[in-house]
């Protein structure tokens, strides 16, 4: 297999992991994976450019998925904060 390949291989494989962790909800993992994402997309970029386009459309089907996982997770959170929020309004006012 060539560096190339080699390449693809490991692209396509931290973005499914990325993948992997967003839907388990294994956010410190999804970070950190996030944060070595940017550089290896960069650094094959510079290398290879174009040649990685065969593999392009898995990466952004793989993004969109981890972003449709994203809102999710921040309209759940939002939906807690929010019933939080009105819970500790209540006791306010029973403790008044």
């Amino acid at each position: 297999m060539n560096e190339l390949e080699l390449v693809k291989l490991k692209l396509l494989s931290h973005s499914k992991r990325m993948l992997n962790m967003a839907s388990q909800s294994e956010w410190q993992t999804f970070s950190e994976l996030d944060s070595m994402w940017k550089v290896l997309l960069k650094d094959a970029d510079e290398k290879f450019g174009s040649q990685l386009d065969s593999i392009g459309q898995a990466l952004i089907q793989d993004n969109l998925e981890i972003q449709k996982i994203i809102k999710l997770e921040q309209e759940t959170i939002s939906q807690e904060i929010h019933k939080n929020s009105k819970s500790l309004s209540s006791i306010k006012q029973y403790l008044k």
